[in-house]
Protein backbone atom coordinates (compact mmCIF):
# COMPACT_ATOMS: atom_id res chain seq x y z
CA UNK A 1 0.00 0.00 0.00
CA UNK A 2 1.29 3.23 -1.27
CA UNK A 3 -0.15 5.86 0.64
CA UNK A 4 2.73 9.37 0.05
CA UNK A 5 0.43 9.30 -3.86
CA UNK A 6 -3.08 8.81 -2.10
CA UNK A 7 -2.05 12.34 0.19
CA UNK A 8 -1.44 13.99 -2.34
CA UNK A 9 -4.01 13.81 -4.79
CA UNK A 10 -7.12 13.94 -1.81
CA UNK A 11 -5.03 17.02 -0.98
CA UNK A 12 -4.99 18.60 -4.20
CA UNK A 13 -8.27 18.08 -5.18
CA UNK A 14 -9.71 19.20 -2.05
CA UNK A 15 -7.47 22.61 -1.72
CA UNK A 16 -8.63 23.28 -5.56
CA UNK A 17 -12.17 22.23 -4.92
CA UNK A 18 -12.17 24.56 -2.08
CA UNK A 19 -10.55 27.71 -4.02
CA UNK A 20 -12.62 27.67 -7.05
CA UNK A 21 -15.77 27.08 -4.45
CA UNK A 22 -14.84 30.24 -2.75
CA UNK A 23 -13.67 32.25 -5.29
CA UNK A 24 -17.04 31.96 -7.34
CA UNK A 25 -18.90 33.47 -4.31
CA UNK A 26 -20.07 36.89 -4.84
CA UNK A 27 -20.26 39.90 -2.19
CA UNK A 28 -17.30 38.29 -0.45
CA UNK A 29 -15.07 40.10 2.76
CA UNK A 30 -11.62 39.14 1.66
CA UNK A 31 -8.70 39.51 3.87
CA UNK A 32 -5.11 38.40 3.15
CA UNK A 33 -2.44 37.98 5.88
CA UNK A 34 1.24 37.35 6.20
CA UNK A 35 3.07 36.42 8.93
CA UNK A 36 7.02 34.64 9.42
CA UNK A 37 8.44 32.90 12.65
CA UNK A 38 11.57 32.51 13.98
CA UNK A 39 12.12 29.67 16.21
CA UNK A 40 15.00 27.93 18.30
CA UNK A 41 14.05 24.20 19.41
CA UNK A 42 16.32 21.99 22.02
CA UNK A 43 14.69 18.61 22.79
CA UNK A 44 17.10 16.27 25.34
CA UNK A 45 15.47 13.02 23.96
CA UNK A 46 14.12 12.69 20.20
CA UNK A 47 13.72 9.38 20.08
CA UNK A 48 12.03 9.08 23.23
CA UNK A 49 14.34 6.58 24.56
CA UNK A 50 16.23 6.11 28.23
CA UNK A 51 19.21 3.98 26.63
CA UNK A 52 19.85 5.71 23.55
CA UNK A 53 19.26 9.05 24.06
CA UNK A 54 20.07 11.35 21.89
CA UNK A 55 19.70 15.34 22.18
CA UNK A 56 19.07 17.92 19.57
CA UNK A 57 19.01 21.43 18.93
CA UNK A 58 17.34 23.10 15.93
CA UNK A 59 16.72 26.21 14.10
CA UNK A 60 13.49 27.04 11.92
CA UNK A 61 12.42 29.81 10.27
CA UNK A 62 8.83 29.81 8.61
CA UNK A 63 6.68 32.10 6.33
CA UNK A 64 2.63 31.72 6.75
CA UNK A 65 0.05 32.71 4.17
CA UNK A 66 -3.56 33.42 5.61
CA UNK A 67 -6.56 34.19 3.46
CA UNK A 68 -10.20 34.57 4.93
CA UNK A 69 -13.39 35.08 2.90
CA UNK A 70 -16.89 35.69 4.24
CA UNK A 71 -20.44 36.75 2.76
CA UNK A 72 -23.64 36.45 3.34
CA UNK A 73 -24.12 32.55 3.55
CA UNK A 74 -20.35 31.17 3.63
CA UNK A 75 -17.05 31.20 5.04
CA UNK A 76 -13.44 30.24 3.30
CA UNK A 77 -10.43 29.97 5.18
CA UNK A 78 -6.84 28.89 3.98
CA UNK A 79 -3.80 28.90 5.59
CA UNK A 80 -0.07 27.35 4.58
CA UNK A 81 3.26 27.68 6.49
CA UNK A 82 6.11 26.05 5.59
CA UNK A 83 9.41 25.49 7.80
CA UNK A 84 12.67 25.16 6.96
CA UNK A 85 14.49 23.64 9.95
CA UNK A 86 17.93 23.09 10.33
CA UNK A 87 19.59 20.65 12.53
CA UNK A 88 22.57 21.29 14.58
CA UNK A 89 23.03 17.43 15.40
CA UNK A 90 23.16 16.22 11.72
CA UNK A 91 23.76 19.24 10.24
CA UNK A 92 20.93 19.02 7.59
CA UNK A 93 18.06 20.65 6.56
CA UNK A 94 14.79 19.82 6.54
CA UNK A 95 11.28 21.68 5.53
CA UNK A 96 8.06 20.73 7.54
CA UNK A 97 4.85 21.87 5.45
CA UNK A 98 1.51 22.67 7.75
CA UNK A 99 -1.95 23.37 5.44
CA UNK A 100 -5.29 24.09 6.59
CA UNK A 101 -8.09 24.83 4.62
CA UNK A 102 -11.88 24.66 5.53
CA UNK A 103 -15.12 26.21 3.49
CA UNK A 104 -18.84 26.60 4.74
CA UNK A 105 -21.66 26.88 2.84
CA UNK A 106 -25.46 27.91 3.52
CA UNK A 107 -27.29 26.29 0.23
CA UNK A 108 -30.50 27.03 1.72
CA UNK A 109 -32.06 28.12 4.97
CA UNK A 110 -32.01 24.67 5.72
CA UNK A 111 -28.82 22.89 4.18
CA UNK A 112 -25.55 23.69 4.63
CA UNK A 113 -22.41 21.88 3.82
CA UNK A 114 -18.72 21.83 4.90
CA UNK A 115 -15.58 20.96 3.63
CA UNK A 116 -12.05 21.00 5.62
CA UNK A 117 -8.19 19.44 5.08
CA UNK A 118 -5.51 19.63 7.18
CA UNK A 119 -1.98 18.57 5.83
CA UNK A 120 1.11 18.24 8.15
CA UNK A 121 4.55 16.81 7.13
CA UNK A 122 6.75 17.49 9.70
CA UNK A 123 8.73 14.42 12.59
CA UNK A 124 7.65 16.25 15.87
CA UNK A 125 4.57 14.33 17.38
CA UNK A 126 1.22 15.70 16.57
CA UNK A 127 -2.57 16.37 18.64
CA UNK A 128 -5.38 18.33 17.12
CA UNK A 129 -8.74 17.29 19.13
CA UNK A 130 -10.29 19.57 16.53
CA UNK A 131 -9.80 17.38 13.91
CA UNK A 132 -9.54 14.63 15.86
CA UNK A 133 -5.55 13.66 15.80
CA UNK A 134 -3.32 11.82 18.15
CA UNK A 135 -0.08 10.89 16.85
CA UNK A 136 1.53 10.03 20.44
CA UNK A 137 4.73 11.61 22.27
CA UNK A 138 5.68 8.09 22.62
CA UNK A 139 6.54 7.68 18.67
CA UNK A 140 9.12 10.22 19.00
CA UNK A 141 10.73 11.59 16.23
CA UNK A 142 9.78 10.04 13.01
CA UNK A 143 9.09 11.65 9.62
CA UNK A 144 5.54 11.31 8.51
CA UNK A 145 2.76 13.15 6.20
CA UNK A 146 -0.52 12.65 8.12
CA UNK A 147 -3.74 14.25 5.84
CA UNK A 148 -7.34 14.63 7.62
CA UNK A 149 -10.42 15.66 5.01
CA UNK A 150 -13.84 16.09 6.10
CA UNK A 151 -16.95 16.71 4.51
CA UNK A 152 -20.48 17.30 6.13
CA UNK A 153 -23.85 18.06 4.85
CA UNK A 154 -26.56 19.34 7.31
CA UNK A 155 -30.37 19.51 6.96
CA UNK A 156 -32.62 21.54 9.46
CA UNK A 157 -36.22 19.51 9.26
CA UNK A 158 -37.59 21.15 12.15
CA UNK A 159 -36.72 23.97 15.04
CA UNK A 160 -33.43 22.95 16.75
CA UNK A 161 -33.43 19.36 14.61
CA UNK A 162 -31.41 18.36 12.06
CA UNK A 163 -29.85 15.35 10.12
CA UNK A 164 -26.18 15.24 9.42
CA UNK A 165 -24.28 12.76 6.54
CA UNK A 166 -20.60 13.12 7.49
CA UNK A 167 -17.52 11.47 5.88
CA UNK A 168 -14.10 11.91 7.23
CA UNK A 169 -11.01 10.25 5.90
CA UNK A 170 -7.16 10.26 7.71
CA UNK A 171 -4.25 9.12 6.20
CA UNK A 172 -0.65 8.29 7.89
CA UNK A 173 2.48 7.89 6.01
CA UNK A 174 6.23 7.55 7.42
CA UNK A 175 8.95 7.87 5.32
CA UNK A 176 10.65 4.95 7.26
CA UNK A 177 9.73 1.29 6.60
CA UNK A 178 8.52 -0.75 9.46
CA UNK A 179 6.59 2.15 10.80
CA UNK A 180 2.53 1.49 11.67
CA UNK A 181 0.96 3.50 8.44
CA UNK A 182 -3.12 3.68 7.98
CA UNK A 183 -5.97 4.81 5.70
CA UNK A 184 -8.83 5.73 7.98
CA UNK A 185 -12.27 5.75 6.52
CA UNK A 186 -15.27 6.91 8.72
CA UNK A 187 -18.67 7.28 7.07
CA UNK A 188 -20.85 8.70 9.46
CA UNK A 189 -25.05 9.50 10.36
CA UNK A 190 -26.48 11.64 13.15
CA UNK A 191 -29.88 12.63 14.13
CA UNK A 192 -30.71 15.29 16.52
CA UNK A 193 -34.50 16.07 17.26
CA UNK A 194 -36.61 18.70 19.81
CA UNK A 195 -39.23 17.06 20.51
CA UNK A 196 -40.35 19.64 22.73
CA UNK A 197 -38.86 22.67 24.82
CA UNK A 198 -37.81 20.35 27.45
CA UNK A 199 -36.80 17.10 25.67
CA UNK A 200 -34.54 15.96 22.95
CA UNK A 201 -32.82 13.79 22.00
CA UNK A 202 -29.33 12.73 19.39
CA UNK A 203 -28.80 9.65 17.64
CA UNK A 204 -25.63 8.93 15.70
CA UNK A 205 -23.63 5.91 13.94
CA UNK A 206 -20.06 5.60 12.18
CA UNK A 207 -18.54 3.13 10.37
CA UNK A 208 -14.53 2.67 10.27
CA UNK A 209 -12.42 1.01 8.05
CA UNK A 210 -8.84 0.94 9.28
CA UNK A 211 -6.37 -0.09 6.91
CA UNK A 212 -3.01 -0.73 8.48
CA UNK A 213 0.69 -1.47 7.31
CA UNK A 214 2.42 -3.05 10.53
CA UNK A 215 -1.12 -3.62 13.09
CA UNK A 216 -4.28 -5.59 11.96
CA UNK A 217 -6.81 -4.30 9.86
CA UNK A 218 -10.03 -3.61 11.33
CA UNK A 219 -13.61 -2.36 10.99
CA UNK A 220 -15.24 -0.98 13.21
CA UNK A 221 -19.32 -0.05 14.37
CA UNK A 222 -19.61 2.49 16.89
CA UNK A 223 -23.24 4.06 17.63
CA UNK A 224 -24.61 6.35 20.32
CA UNK A 225 -28.07 6.99 21.70
CA UNK A 226 -28.52 10.53 23.89
CA UNK A 227 -31.49 11.58 25.70
CA UNK A 228 -31.86 15.31 27.11
CA UNK A 229 -34.40 16.97 29.39
CA UNK A 230 -33.53 21.06 30.12
CA UNK A 231 -34.07 21.55 33.89
CA UNK A 232 -33.68 25.41 33.56
CA UNK A 233 -32.26 27.98 30.82
CA UNK A 234 -28.45 27.08 32.41
CA UNK A 235 -29.38 23.12 33.46
CA UNK A 236 -29.22 20.20 31.16
CA UNK A 237 -29.14 16.43 32.34
CA UNK A 238 -28.88 13.76 29.66
CA UNK A 239 -28.82 9.67 29.65
CA UNK A 240 -26.65 8.10 27.13
CA UNK A 241 -26.34 4.37 25.88
CA UNK A 242 -23.22 3.95 23.51
CA UNK A 243 -22.34 0.48 21.84
CA UNK A 244 -19.07 -0.36 19.51
CA UNK A 245 -18.21 -3.28 17.93
CA UNK A 246 -14.41 -4.16 16.64
CA UNK A 247 -13.57 -7.03 13.69
CA UNK A 248 -9.79 -7.42 13.28
CA UNK A 249 -8.87 -9.05 9.93
CA UNK A 250 -5.97 -10.84 11.71
CA UNK A 251 -5.26 -12.44 15.06
CA UNK A 252 -5.92 -9.62 16.86
CA UNK A 253 -9.35 -10.55 19.02
CA UNK A 254 -11.95 -9.03 18.17
CA UNK A 255 -14.38 -7.22 21.07
CA UNK A 256 -17.68 -5.41 21.88
CA UNK A 257 -17.71 -2.20 24.10
CA UNK A 258 -21.46 -1.24 26.18
CA UNK A 259 -21.22 2.31 27.73
CA UNK A 260 -24.16 3.25 29.69
CA UNK A 261 -23.95 6.91 31.70
CA UNK A 262 -26.01 10.34 33.17
CA UNK A 263 -24.92 13.48 33.22
CA UNK A 264 -25.48 17.24 33.99
CA UNK A 265 -24.19 20.23 32.30
CA UNK A 266 -24.96 22.89 34.08
CA UNK A 267 -23.53 26.81 33.91
CA UNK A 268 -22.88 27.49 37.48
CA UNK A 269 -22.51 31.05 37.25
CA UNK A 270 -22.26 34.20 33.98
CA UNK A 271 -18.15 32.99 34.91
CA UNK A 272 -18.24 29.50 36.20
CA UNK A 273 -19.75 26.02 33.95
CA UNK A 274 -19.69 22.47 34.74
CA UNK A 275 -19.69 19.16 33.31
CA UNK A 276 -20.47 15.96 34.89
CA UNK A 277 -21.44 12.46 33.20
CA UNK A 278 -20.82 8.97 34.95
CA UNK A 279 -21.44 5.37 34.34
CA UNK A 280 -19.81 2.21 33.54
CA UNK A 281 -18.10 0.73 29.91
CA UNK A 282 -18.02 -3.15 29.71
CA UNK A 283 -15.28 -4.57 27.54
CA UNK A 284 -16.41 -7.83 26.07
CA UNK A 285 -14.11 -10.21 24.20
CA UNK A 286 -14.97 -13.21 22.27
CA UNK A 287 -12.44 -15.30 23.50
CA UNK A 288 -12.75 -14.12 27.16
CA UNK A 289 -10.91 -11.91 29.43
CA UNK A 290 -14.23 -9.19 30.04
CA UNK A 291 -13.25 -6.37 31.55
CA UNK A 292 -15.50 -3.47 33.28
CA UNK A 293 -14.89 0.16 33.83
CA UNK A 294 -15.86 3.01 35.60
CA UNK A 295 -16.86 5.97 33.04
CA UNK A 296 -16.17 9.19 34.27
CA UNK A 297 -16.09 13.10 32.78
CA UNK A 298 -15.59 16.13 35.22
CA UNK A 299 -14.84 19.82 33.26
CA UNK A 300 -15.25 22.93 35.18
CA UNK A 301 -14.31 26.16 33.78
CA UNK A 302 -13.78 29.26 35.31
CA UNK A 303 -13.57 32.56 33.68
CA UNK A 304 -10.99 35.08 35.42
CA UNK A 305 -10.55 38.87 35.41
CA UNK A 306 -7.72 38.21 33.11
CA UNK A 307 -7.65 34.75 32.40
CA UNK A 308 -9.42 31.17 32.16
CA UNK A 309 -9.16 28.48 34.71
CA UNK A 310 -10.08 25.09 33.76
CA UNK A 311 -10.09 22.01 35.64
CA UNK A 312 -10.77 18.14 34.03
CA UNK A 313 -11.09 14.44 34.92
CA UNK A 314 -12.11 11.15 33.02
CA UNK A 315 -11.87 7.78 33.23
CA UNK A 316 -12.66 5.08 30.95
CA UNK A 317 -12.04 2.71 28.16
CA UNK A 318 -9.80 4.77 25.25
CA UNK A 319 -9.23 3.04 21.45
CA UNK A 320 -5.51 3.69 20.63
CA UNK A 321 -5.44 1.94 17.12
CA UNK A 322 -5.05 5.09 15.43
CA UNK A 323 -2.13 6.62 17.22
CA UNK A 324 0.75 6.34 15.12
CA UNK A 325 2.04 3.42 17.21
CA UNK A 326 1.67 -0.43 16.99
CA UNK A 327 0.35 -2.72 20.01
CA UNK A 328 -1.70 -0.01 21.82
CA UNK A 329 -5.20 -1.28 20.86
CA UNK A 330 -7.59 -0.42 23.66
CA UNK A 331 -6.76 0.61 27.22
CA UNK A 332 -8.73 1.11 30.74
CA UNK A 333 -7.23 4.56 31.53
CA UNK A 334 -7.70 7.85 34.31
CA UNK A 335 -6.99 11.17 33.85
CA UNK A 336 -6.24 14.63 35.54
CA UNK A 337 -5.87 17.97 33.80
CA UNK A 338 -5.47 21.26 34.94
CA UNK A 339 -5.06 24.40 32.81
CA UNK A 340 -4.38 28.23 34.03
CA UNK A 341 -3.79 30.67 30.79
CA UNK A 342 -3.48 34.71 32.27
CA UNK A 343 -2.71 37.87 31.19
CA UNK A 344 -0.29 38.76 33.36
CA UNK A 345 0.56 41.87 32.02
CA UNK A 346 -0.80 44.50 29.52
CA UNK A 347 1.07 43.05 26.96
CA UNK A 348 2.11 39.49 28.70
CA UNK A 349 0.75 36.42 28.83
CA UNK A 350 1.29 32.95 30.79
CA UNK A 351 0.00 29.97 30.29
CA UNK A 352 0.37 26.48 32.27
CA UNK A 353 -0.21 23.26 32.02
CA UNK A 354 -0.53 20.24 34.26
CA UNK A 355 -1.75 16.78 33.63
CA UNK A 356 -1.23 12.93 34.82
CA UNK A 357 -2.49 9.52 33.28
CA UNK A 358 -2.16 5.98 33.93
CA UNK A 359 -3.17 3.10 31.03
CA UNK A 360 -3.81 -0.62 31.51
CA UNK A 361 -3.46 -1.74 28.00
CA UNK A 362 -6.27 -4.60 27.97
CA UNK A 363 -5.66 -6.60 24.32
CA UNK A 364 -1.64 -7.30 24.98
CA UNK A 365 -0.70 -10.41 26.09
CA UNK A 366 0.38 -9.29 29.46
CA UNK A 367 -1.61 -6.04 31.00
CA UNK A 368 0.33 -3.61 31.12
CA UNK A 369 0.34 -0.48 33.15
CA UNK A 370 1.87 3.26 31.57
CA UNK A 371 2.02 6.48 33.88
CA UNK A 372 2.42 8.93 32.18
CA UNK A 373 2.85 13.54 33.51
CA UNK A 374 3.36 16.30 31.40
CA UNK A 375 4.15 19.61 32.28
CA UNK A 376 3.66 22.90 29.66
CA UNK A 377 4.80 26.00 30.55
CA UNK A 378 4.98 29.45 28.70
CA UNK A 379 5.05 33.43 28.33
CA UNK A 380 4.13 35.41 25.22
CA UNK A 381 5.22 39.09 25.25
CA UNK A 382 3.84 41.49 23.01
CA UNK A 383 5.73 44.48 21.15
CA UNK A 384 5.46 46.92 18.55
CA UNK A 385 1.96 46.33 17.60
CA UNK A 386 2.61 43.19 15.47
CA UNK A 387 5.30 41.54 17.13
CA UNK A 388 5.47 38.33 19.98
CA UNK A 389 8.16 36.99 21.93
CA UNK A 390 7.62 33.62 23.05
CA UNK A 391 9.22 30.89 25.58
CA UNK A 392 7.91 27.67 26.41
CA UNK A 393 8.75 24.17 28.21
CA UNK A 394 7.70 20.58 28.01
CA UNK A 395 8.30 17.73 29.93
CA UNK A 396 6.86 14.43 29.42
CA UNK A 397 7.94 11.80 31.73
CA UNK A 398 6.81 8.36 31.21
CA UNK A 399 6.65 5.23 33.68
CA UNK A 400 5.68 2.02 31.95
CA UNK A 401 6.10 -1.46 33.62
CA UNK A 402 7.64 -2.59 30.07
CA UNK A 403 11.19 -0.91 30.96
CA UNK A 404 11.43 -0.34 27.04
CA UNK A 405 8.85 2.02 26.82
CA UNK A 406 9.63 4.01 29.63
CA UNK A 407 11.30 7.72 28.99
CA UNK A 408 11.92 11.48 30.03
CA UNK A 409 12.15 14.75 27.69
CA UNK A 410 12.61 18.20 28.35
CA UNK A 411 11.88 20.71 25.67
CA UNK A 412 12.78 24.40 25.59
CA UNK A 413 11.40 26.82 22.77
CA UNK A 414 12.20 29.87 21.56
CA UNK A 415 10.17 32.25 18.91
CA UNK A 416 9.92 35.35 17.91
CA UNK A 417 6.46 35.94 15.63
CA UNK A 418 4.81 38.47 13.53
CA UNK A 419 2.16 38.56 11.51
CA UNK A 420 -0.68 41.06 10.14
CA UNK A 421 -3.11 42.25 7.34
CA UNK A 422 -1.36 42.64 4.00
CA UNK A 423 -4.62 43.35 2.28
CA UNK A 424 -8.25 43.39 2.45
CA UNK A 425 -10.89 43.51 -0.99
Amino acid sequence: MHKTKMLRCLGSGVFLGLFFAGSAAVAMENTLRGGISLGQDYDSNIYRDNQGRETEWTTSISPSMTLLSSGPRENYFFRYAPGLVYSHRTDNERIDHALLAKFDKKWTEHVRTLLQDSFRRAEDPYEDAEIGVRLRDSRGRNRYSHNSFLASMEYDYAQASLVRLSYANQVLDHSEAGQDDFVKHTPGLALTHRFNPQWSGVADYAYTKGDFDASDDLDQHAANAYLYYNLSPSTKIFGRYGYTEVDYDGPSVDYDIHTATAGLDRALSPTTALFLEGGGSFFVRDAGGDRDSLYFRLSLKEELQRGLFTFSAESGLDEQQFSGVTDQGVSRYWKVKGDLRQQLLKDLQGMLSLSYREDTYLERVIGEDEREFRTDASLSYAFWQYYQATVRYTYVNMDADLAANSYDDNRVFFILSTERDLLKW
